[in-house]
């Protein structure tokens, strides 16, 4: 029988996905290392394959950082090294109502 850690972490690694200890550390230091207007207008979602995925809070905020994202990428490899994000994706929030759970 494989743990249930070692088996969490196999599949994170199929899927593409980066270790969580990595993920929680950005999400974790993201008001720092992001900076402004990034820490106050997007949030970090996941990181797969190298490439972080943020939102932005607002639909308007997307195009806006986008402008700036180079800088932020340059950051967040300093902090965390080009082998773990190589390139940031701005997302505008979901269009898509939540649904409610039973």
């Amino acid at each position: 029988m494989i743990p249930l850690d070692e088996a969490l972490a196999a599949t994170l690694r199929k899927l593409g996905l980066a270790e969580p200890a990595v993920m929680l550390q950005i999400t974790g230091e993201w008001d720092q290392v992001a900076g402004e207007p990034w820490a106050s207008r997007a949030v970090p979602l996941y990181l797969r394959s190298g490439v972080l995925v943020v939102e932005t809070l607002d639909r308007g905020g997307a195009a806006f950082l986008r402008y700036g994202v180079t800088d932020l990428e340059r950051r967040l490899t300093d902090r965390y090294g080009r082998e773990t994000i190589g390139s940031v994706e701005v997302r505008a929030p979901s269009s898509r109502p939540m649904r409610a759970v039973p």
